[in-house]
């Protein structure tokens, strides 16, 4: 039995990469228009709105700058099924952790094939250095972490953004992206009487959700924090 072959549409794993595409999944679904009689048997039905929302995960089998791709910059790709679609990255993730691998994912949804580059966000990835090491990793700028004794357990992130789909007779005419941001979820680890601090804001970072503490019985402190970076559009390229 041989496994099947697994196609990275955003080019960021393969030889002479250091991501290896391990998981895709295709999500495609439909929706279903009924028609009923005086009964209320269906007596009709109309298969309508295809769309694939694949989820792409990946592996850290190298140490690089990642680059990750734009929100907004369709790319195409072969479903399992055979079908070509184009989509446009609506989610990634990129995890790391004391003692954990790290991961990178990507969530995309389809959209129509005439559509162009809709105004794409651009990600400043230069600092994003990641590698095998089972390490947790303040990435991006987006604060440094002080306080005698503390130590960062996890640190994940996430980018996301809104896509939108005009549709006519249940079907994308058009598509386009909003609401493009990046958060950070941290969890530190307390050992000593120093609380941590988070400072040193990278360019358009904020806590969005403050440093909070669980003291539980029995174990360390742990203190969890958000922050978010809130991405601009670039303009409309055709």
């Amino acid at each position: 039995m041989a496994f099947q072959t697994k196609t990275d549409p955003w080019g960021i794993s393969g030889a002479g990469k250091f991501l290896t595409l391990v998981s895709v999944t295709d999500n495609k679904s439909s929706s279903v228009a009924e028609a009923r009689d005086e009964k209320g048997n269906v007596v009709a039905t109309t298969i309508y709105g295809v769309q694939y929302a694949p989820s792409y995960e990946y592996k850290v089998s190298g140490s690089g700058d990642l680059a990750i791709p734009k929100f907004g910059a369709p790319v195409t790709a072969s479903m399992a099924d055979g079908t070509s679609v184009k989509l446009f990255m609506t989610n990634w993730t990129l995890n790391t952790g004391a003692g954990s691998e790290t991961t990178f994912s990507i969530t995309a949804g389809s959209i129509p094939s005439t559509v162009t580059a809709i105004c794409p966000y651009q990600i400043d990835c230069g600092e994003v250095e990641i590698g095998p090491c089972q390490h947790a990793k303040l990435l991006f700028s987006c604060a440094t972490l002080s306080g005698a004794g503390c130590y960062l357990q996890t640190a994940n992130y996430a980018g996301s953004c809104t896509l939108g789909r005009p549709t006519k007779d249940g079907d994308a005419i058009a598509a386009g992206v909003t609401d493009g941001r990046i958060t950070a979820a941290l969890t530190i680890l307390q050992t000593g009487t120093a609380a941590p601090t988070l400072a040193s804001l990278g360019t358009g970072w904020e806590i969005t959700s403050p440093l909070t503490c669980t003291n539980p019985d029995a174990a360390n402190a742990t203190w969890t924090a958000t922050l978010t970076k809130y991405l601009a559009a670039a303009a409309a390229s055709s």
